[in-house]
């Protein structure tokens, strides 16, 4: 098993191959890549952490000052000439400290390419024209063999030949998939949809509305037809709604492991309350694992209302479905790929027949999550337990709970917590409460304890359950403007919690 966990592919032949590797042992194309940051430079403090911990990675780490330089420019090399193994080292360290990395291969394989042809063409000209031909021949099979630079980490790059189609402008796509979005609404929130059968639309289960909430689906050309749920899937948070009289055209569904980083994307949805808004992003991440499940993370104006909402390739197939916002990084989202909504034991909608989808490289995708997800369980098995919030309660003549869990042997003490609430990138309020009655998961009033939170499913799943008790906070709000609170897009955040479950939507 460790074997198979330390190979990715070859990004020239396709072959496995080791990531401590410098050659394939394959094709003997060169392995080697460099790691450049991408986005905007850390500020100084976080520069200073992220140099300190790249100089003590090991013997292919950058000097501190280099390192220190080099997280100050956009686009600067932190690292060449390293393997793909020391490069996930290098990524990983900048994501855990809140950078972002790019890698390429590195500059001096692109050059050795580059001049190997010409010195090539200048030895047979000496031989004759037979000769010449039977090189021209041998470099035009080599640059077909070599099409680009680029290595992505993972590397997943299917080895067969794919029909793309037409790459379209974002004008087109936008034309052809807005009649075919639609935005949900309930009665406090709205979200975005998009149709996979004349009556039936895909989105996130929590945009979905509650059984007891009238769920209402806007067209773009103004219709306001009922909806209601018809399957969810609370793991994946998707859900299929039914739409009677909608007689939409279907959106043409693609394969998320055909992108690659840095691809460009467009997604469409409701930010903010601004209907039918067009975004351009760029897929600036393949494979994040939250709670065990695969996301792409993608660069784009992602915002409350965009959830739900299609994520289109520049061919217009649908690859992602729009699931979430992180939060104090500057327009970086999650988006769920759309194998997830048609493989599976109970698949929601049929898949794509053209191009049909690389099941071995969905497979090779799922076993890297199932890799990193067992890392984040050892994680949480040595960390010190954090309080985490589960959801907002709000019993009959009781006021409003914020329903917390915590990780411990023994029964939790009572702790004053600070909830934050906040509307957009503006704090409304802070609340200081007291989190009292703690009660083992099992002993747990279930009506209190919401059995869909990801947080309470990934526990369950890694027999974390017997270590949690359960407690409650109960919440006043009377120096909250509450009118700010129930706008789209409010949340309230837990501070000090756990990055997993720190924060709800209101």
């Amino acid at each position: 098993m460790a074997e198979e966990i330390a190979r990715e592919r070859c990004p020239r032949c396709g072959e496995p191959a080791p990531l401590a590797a410098q050659v394939c042992p394959h094709c003997k194309g060169s392995l080697l890549v460099d790691v450049a940051l991408a986005g905007n430079p850390p500020e100084g403090r976080r520069r200073y952490q992220i140099a300190r911990a790249l100089s003590s990675l090991g013997p292919e780490s950058p000097p501190f000052a280099a390192a220190q330089q080099a997280m100050a420019i956009t686009g600067s090399v932190i690292v060449s000439g390293v393997t793909r193994d020391f490069a996930y080292r290098v990524l990983e360290v900048l994501d855990e400290n809140g950078a972002r990395g790019r890698t390429t291969a590195a500059v001096a394989d692109v050059k050795g390419a580059e001049e190997a042809p010409a010195t090539r063409l200048s030895s047979v000209l000496v031989i004759g024209v037979l000769l010449i031909l039977v090189g021209f021949g041998l470099f035009v099979w080599i640059r077909q063999m070599n099409p680009d630079d680029e290595v992505d980490i993972p590397t997943r790059r299917s080895a067969r030949a794919v029909p793309q189609g037409p790459l379209l402008k974002t004008s087109e796509i936008a034309g052809r998939v807005t009649p075919s979005v639609v935005i949900l609404r309930c009665q406090g929130s709205l979200g975005t949809g998009f149709f996979v059968a004349d009556d039936l639309a895909l989105t996130n289960a929590h945009v979905a509305c509650p059984p007891d909430d009238t769920m209402h689906a806007v067209f773009a050309d103004g219709r306001e037809l009922s909806a209601s749920v018809e399957q969810k899937d609370e793991t994946l948070d998707l859900a299929l709604v039914r739409v009677p009289g909608a007689k939409a055209a279907a959106l043409p569904l693609g394969d998320a492991t055909l992108l690659r980083t840095g691809d460009h994307v467009v997604f469409i949805g409701t930010p903010r309350g601004l209907d039918f808004t067009v975004h351009e992003g760029v897929v600036s991440h393949k494979a994040r694992s939250i709670f065990g499940v695969a996301f792409l993370q993608i660069d784009g104006n992602v915002n409350p209302g965009n959830s739900g909402g299609p994520l289109l390739d520049m061919h217009g197939r649908v690859v992602g479905i729009v699931s979430a916002k992180l939060r104090d990084a500057a327009g970086l989202g999650f988006v769920l790929p759309i194998n997830y909504a048609y493989t599976g034991g109970s698949p929601l909608v049929t898949p794509p027949s053209q191009p049909k989808p690389d099941t071995a490289s969905w497979k090779a995708l799922l076993a890297e999550i199932a890799v990193a997800d067992q890392k984040q369980v050892r994680q949480m098995e040595t960390e010190s337990p954090r309080v985490a919030l589960l959801q907002l309660s709000s019993p009959p003549g009781q006021g409003l709970y914020a329903v917390v869990a915590q990780r411990s042997q023994l029964v939790p003490q009572s702790e004053t917590l600070t909830f934050t609430f906040r509307n957009a990138e503006h704090i409304l309020c802070r609340v200081n409460a007291t989190a009292e009655n703690w009660k083992k998961l099992a002993e747990a009033d279930p009506a209190r304890v919401s059995s869909d939170s990801r947080y309470m499913q990934w526990m369950r799943k890694n027999n974390f359950e017997n270590e949690v008790f359960i407690g409650a906070a109960l919440l006043s709000l009377k120096d909250c403007p509450l009118e700010d609170l129930r706008a789209p897009g409010s949340e309230v955040i837990l501070e000090g919690a756990d990055d997993r479950a720190n924060r709800l939507t209101l």
